[in-house]
């Protein structure tokens, strides 16, 4: 019983992941089978490019340091701009 709720929470934390990493395959499957030199494997060679860097982000904002990030704070300017400033971050992520 241990072991399948771990397995239950394993898959939730880490679906994210696992669903880019699928497409992240795919596009590497396909880049495999086309020609570099063709308008379709530029096309593949991009996406695994882009989707490479949506799981290094995925893994490091998620599931590395989801404690260090600092929370969301936003202030309007007089001129109407928005803009973002950084939170405070916890002690234990410094």
């Amino acid at each position: 019983m241990a072991s399948r709720k771990s397995r239950q929470s394993f898959l939730k934390r880490h679906s994210l992941s696992l669903a880019a990493s699928g497409v992240l395959l795919l596009w590497c499957v396909l880049y495999m089978f086309s020609n570099p030199d063709t308008h379709w494997g530029s096309f593949f060679g991009n996406a695994i490019a882009d989707w490479t860097g949506v799981v290094v982000m995925i893994d490091f904002w998620l599931l590395v340091s989801p404690c260090c990030l600092a929370p969301l704070k936003w202030r309007v300017q007089n001129d109407g701009i928005l803009v973002y400033t950084p939170g405070r971050v916890p002690q234990r992520c410094r």
